[in-house]
């Protein structure tokens, strides 16, 4: 048995697991392109590197879903969009903690083709332990625009549809989302990913290369495929957790009924009944 708070927590990281088996195929062909590997379509590559993007996923969903609890519930919240926006973008600070050195890892293990461990290893005997968070202030950038998405503008733009009557709200909502999320967010993981390519290079000279090589455009590759990624992680997470939420309720110690601030991760809870209409009495069980 455990609390709510519990059960929301092992939800989120559920939901989080389930969703990195059917996104993570784009993540491999994103960082191939950024990184200028060649692209293989076979099972065992496009999976490669799998666990260590779900050692990041995880723990960062669970991080920010601290966070979204707990400024979902201080005065703070929905007072401006501007402020929501601010306060998500904060979030993408701890997530980029543990998403870099798993992105140094990834980037090793494709080029090196070796395991996990190994490619650890490779990484803090060559270059250092403070090596594998090379890249964290762009990552950063890239967090926030993972963390607004997903923890805010889905919900916001779902809502705002289905108040003008548009069909499908709770799918467009979260795809829309997740498109602008992309379009801030992507230059800051292409930068990333290149200064963990090239480790000679500083964030200010790769910034200018990309520019002074491809233009505008050089800050866009793989852009179509982390935007199939970040659409479907802003629809899949809340509707997995969500659904394993409501399975884990028989485990719960309470059924809190909803408050007005909450979110999409927290479990639907049925409506009390309706009041008695005159002269009529309540159902006794049996």
């Amino acid at each position: 048995m455990f609390t709510e708070e519990y059960k929301s927590t092992i939800a989120a990281g559920l939901a989080a697991y389930t969703e990195s088996l059917i996104d993570y195929p784009w993540i491999g062909l994103k960082i191939k392109l950024q990184s200028a590997q060649r692209v293989n379509f076979t099972p065992r590559e496009l999976f490669r590197g799998l666990v260590a993007f779900q050692a990041s996923l995880i723990p960062s969903i669970l991080v920010q879903e601290k966070f979204d609890h707990a400024y979902r519930t201080s005065r703070y919240y929905n007072r401006s969009s501007i402020l929501d926006c601010i306060a998500y973008c904060i979030a993408g600070i701890p997530a980029a903690l543990i998403a870099t050195p798993v992105e140094r890892i990834i980037l090793e293990q494709q080029k090196s083709k070796k395991l996990l461990f190994i490619s650890i290893k490779a990484v803090v005997n060559n270059h250092g332990v403070l090596n594998i968070w090379r890249g964290f202030l762009p990552t950063v950038g890239r967090e926030a625009g993972f963390a607004i998405p997903i923890w805010w503008g889905g919900a916001f733009l779902s809502s705002e549809l289905k108040r003008q009557h548009i069909p499908f709200s709770g799918i467009i909502g979260p795809i829309v989302a997740g498109f602008f999320g992309a379009v801030i967010s992507h230059p800051f993981d292409v930068i990333g990913t290149r200064m963990q390519y090239e480790l000679n290079t500083s964030m200010p000279t790769i910034t200018k290369s990309i520019w002074r090589e491809n233009g505008i455009g050089g800050f866009f590759p793989g852009f179509l495929f982390r935007t199939i990624s970040i659409a479907g992680a802003t629809y899949w997470i809340p509707f997995f957790t969500e659904k394993y939420s409501s399975s884990l309720d028989p485990w719960s110690t309470s059924a809190k009924a909803p408050t007005k601030n909450a979110t999409p991760f927290q479990a639907t809870i049925s409506s009390p009944p309706p009041p008695l209409l005159e002269n009529e009495t309540p159902l006794k069980r049996p």
